[in-house]
């Protein structure tokens, strides 16, 4: 005697249970993971693609060019006491460029824009570095911007 085997059915039914677990512990381990993420913004002014100096202030011109050797301050509009502030040992000297710029603001307190400019071999640290030295000072305590506006180009 031949027996039939019942064909058992199967249930059309997905089984989302290990699916569901899944996300359940992949969203706060997500969310977890984003809230210990620091996300730091510097606001850069672009160099203009035209002709023309497009700065709120031009009258001053100032700019600071990261060397091998150190910073070159140049102004357009003044003469500066300081020009070159050289390396001390192998690193580059962010506190006499601090002093440096704090006393052309003190001559020019109206303006706030200064351009950087850096040689392609210039490391980004270096660069990122000098661009928290020239943004603001400390006055009792107290943060202070110093050259709010810069715009950043690699020199040639």
């Amino acid at each position: 005697m031949r027996r039939r085997r019942r064909k058992e059915k199967t249930s059309g039914d997905l089984n989302l249970v290990p699916i569901m677990n899944l996300v359940v512990c992949l969203i706060p381990m997500v969310l977890l993971g984003m809230s210990m993420t620091k996300v730091g913004i510097v606001e850069v002014d672009a160099p203009a693609f035209c002709c023309g100096n497009t700065s709120p202030d031009p009258t001053l011109g100032l700019a600071v060019a990261v060397a091998e050797d150190g910073f070159r301050l140049k102004a357009a509009g003044a003469d500066l006491a300081v020009t070159h502030v050289p390396m001390r040992g192998t690193k580059y000297d962010h506190e006499a460029l601090h002093a440096a710029l704090v006393a052309v603001k003190r001559q020019h307190p109206h303006e706030s824009t200064v351009t950087l400019t850096a040689e392609p071999t210039t490391a980004l640290f270096d660069v990122i570095a000098t661009m928290d030295t020239m943004r603001d000072e400390q006055v009792d305590g107290v943060r202070k911007p110093l050259w709010p506006h810069v715009s950043f180009a690699t020199a040639q």
